[in-house]
């Protein structure tokens, strides 16, 4: 995109890299996409947009780790999300984000991080009282981030807590009627 580098420019330029990451994400990323990426975060960089730097950040982390087989890289990216508390209770920012953080944690068999992970991002949408939200994914967040943790847990040997954990996942699968969750 070679586009006059006018503030707006750059929005929108970012805006449309932005509208690309989860048809990237979900078809395992094209070859061309890191450098958009960049050049997104770059941009975001210059504009001082901290939310959109962030959002294109994490996704450079999943391409590290899906895409590249870069985990220890693309974890670098994903965490430097969490240093920033002004975006932790940005629900729009933080489900998703911790959504897929869960999934690629689970993917990879860090069952230690999803029990991190997932408490924090739970409690933030109980809090928010949005368990109902889908938040752009295929899959109800709550729910979804409740069976990984309920799942983490029993590898985790703490057999006693799986039981109730799974079937509050499943019991508000079953509440919201969404058969994929």
């Amino acid at each position: 995109l070679n586009l006059p580098p006018t503030d707006e420019n750059k929005r929108e330029q970012i805006a449309l890299i932005v509208s690309m990451c989860i048809p990237e994400f979900r078809t395992g990323y094209s070859e061309d996409y890191l450098p958009l990426l960049q050049k997104a975060e770059i941009l975001s960089e210059e504009l001082e947009d901290a939310r959109n730097r962030l959002i294109i950040r994490s996704y450079i982390g999943y391409y590290f780790i899906w895409k590249d087989g870069n985990s220890k890289l693309g974890w670098e990216y994903l965490e430097g999300c969490t240093e920033h508390p002004e975006l932790i209770q940005d629900i729009e920012f933080t489900v998703p984000n911790g959504y897929d953080l869960c999934v690629f944690s689970a993917i990879l068999g860090d069952y230690q991080r999803v029990n991190l992970i997932a408490p924090k991002i739970i409690g933030l949408i109980e809090n928010s009282r949005s368990q109902v939200e889908f938040y752009g994914r295929s899959f109800n967040p709550y729910s979804f981030i409740l069976s990984l943790w309920g799942i983490a847990t029993g590898f985790l040997g703490h057999f006693d807590k799986v039981e109730k954990m799974l079937e509050k996942a499943i019991s508000f699968a079953e509440e919201i009627n969404h058969r994929a969750t």
